[in-house]
């Protein structure tokens, strides 16, 4: 699943861009922690995190993508 685990990939992205967005909602909602900052973010966010839905995929038509190593 693209994109699933977007509190995480928030949290840990190089991206610029991206860190700005996330430290501006860490201060907002007070998420020191990672711990802290997924669990706020999954909790407010569930609609637009693709795992969110990857239960009710059938598993036959779902492509996953993973980094090369």
């Amino acid at each position: 699943m693209v994109g699933g685990g977007l509190p995480e990939i928030l949290w840990d992205t190089s991206e610029r861009p991206v860190r700005i967005f996330r430290d501006r909602v860490r201060a907002q909602r007070d998420l020191v922690t990672r711990a802290a900052f997924v669990t706020g973010v999954r909790e407010e966010r569930p609609s637009v995190d693709p795992l969110t839905y990857a239960g009710r995929l059938d598993p036959r038509g779902v492509l996953l993508a993973a980094p090369a190593s």
